[in-house]
């Protein structure tokens, strides 16, 4: 595989995101993640103060994509079509697909039905998009 494999979280407690490795801290009643910046993380492992405690719910995965600008595009990003600025909608895992999906809620026929389709290098190629949020702290732009 080629594709690198990082996540990204909100740091508990605050409004900042950190950008590494996961892991999942047992012991606790609920599920607890810390993310390890990249640079710090080594066959020896990380110390505790080298990693941040994220909020669960926040915790996306990069796709191994990238936005129009090279930027990347992690789950939960909410993308906007280059060629047609009326088409906006988020990443999300499927897991029935086993593929980052393009999810958008189709406003034209006025109602709540989803328009899914796989987001893939090729068809960011063709149809260019770039990232202009996320549901986390933007979910206005999906309601515009």
């Amino acid at each position: 595989m080629n594709r690198e494999i990082k996540f990204r979280g909100k740091r508990a407690g605050e409004n900042t995101w950190i950008y590494g490795y996961l892991r999942e801290v047992f012991g606790n009643d609920k599920r607890t993640f810390m993310i390890a910046p990249a640079k710090t993380f080594g066959f020896d492992g990380v110390t505790d103060t080298e990693e941040d405690y994220v909020e669960a719910d926040t915790v996306s995965q990069f796709t191994g994509l990238y936005d129009k600008n090279g930027k990347d595009i992690y789950e939960g990003d909410i993308l906007r079509s280059v060629k047609f600025h009326d088409i906006v909608g988020y990443v999300m895992y499927d897991k029935k697909e086993g593929a980052f999906m393009f999810i958008k809620i189709d406003e034209l026929m006025k109602t709540e039905l989803e328009t899914r389709c796989h987001i893939t290098e090729r068809r960011l190629n063709e149809f260019p998009k770039e990232v202009i949020g996320n549901i986390y702290d933007n979910k206005e732009l999906l309601e515009e």
